[in-house]
Order: structure tokens, then sequence, then C-alpha cells
């Protein structure tokens, strides 16, 4: 008799393989919505996600699912900075205004530039 890799109680799949923490992890969806896309990649581009997928004990679907998720997240964040540095040429900064910045930088991070707690 084998051993079911995976249970779904409540709608939550519980991973049961030998390979998850401690025998089982919190639980994940059991239905999430997607769609299948193709997507042509070189051998070379191919063996580097199996072996990085490998290393991290994921999927290669799910390397790639965090990796164009990381690449979106970053692309919305040049995004923002680009924002910010066209608002600041709109508008630059007072010169007479910053060591009144200086002093409420100095005081919300603390002395070594760490936000006191």
């Amino acid at each position: 008799m084998s051993v079911p890799e995976a249970t779904v109680v409540d709608g939550m799949r519980e991973d049961l393989s030998p390979r998850a923490p401690y025998g089982k992890t919190y639980g994940t969806l059991d239905i999430v919505a997607r769609k299948q896309v193709l997507v042509q990649l070189d051998d070379e581009l191919v063996a580097a996600l199996d072996r990085r997928a490998e290393e991290g004990g994921i999927s290669r679907s799910q390397l790639i699912r965090n990796a164009i998720a990381a690449h979106l997240r970053d692309l919305d964040w040049e995004e923002a900075d680009r924002a910010t540095i066209e608002a600041y040429r709109r508008a630059p900064e007072d010169p007479r205004e910053l060591p009144a910045l200086d002093r409420l930088a100095a005081e919300t991070l603390g002395a070594g530039g760490r936000a006191e707690t």
C-alpha cells in the first residue's frame, strides 16, 4: 500500500510527501485559477531552470511563476522610481529645506541608520 502524496481537507491541499517540511505544509488552495501558457526556451535555459528548481525544492513551473512575479514587481518599482525622479525634476528640493529634512531623517532613523523601536 502506498502513502498518499497529498490530502485535501476543507478545500486546502496538504502535502504529505517526505520532502514536505515536518511531513506536511500549512496547506495550499486546492483549486487555483490559472492559464497554461506555452513558452519556447532553449535547452540551456531549461537546464538552468531545472537545476535551480531542484536546488530550491520547487517545480520548474513554480520557479518560472516566482521569476515572472519578481520581474513584474521590479518593473513596477522602476516605474515608481521614474515617476519620483520626474516629480523632483518638475519641483526640485529647496536647498534651504535640506537641514530640516536631515534632522527629521536622523530623528526617524536614529543614529546608525536603523529605525528605532
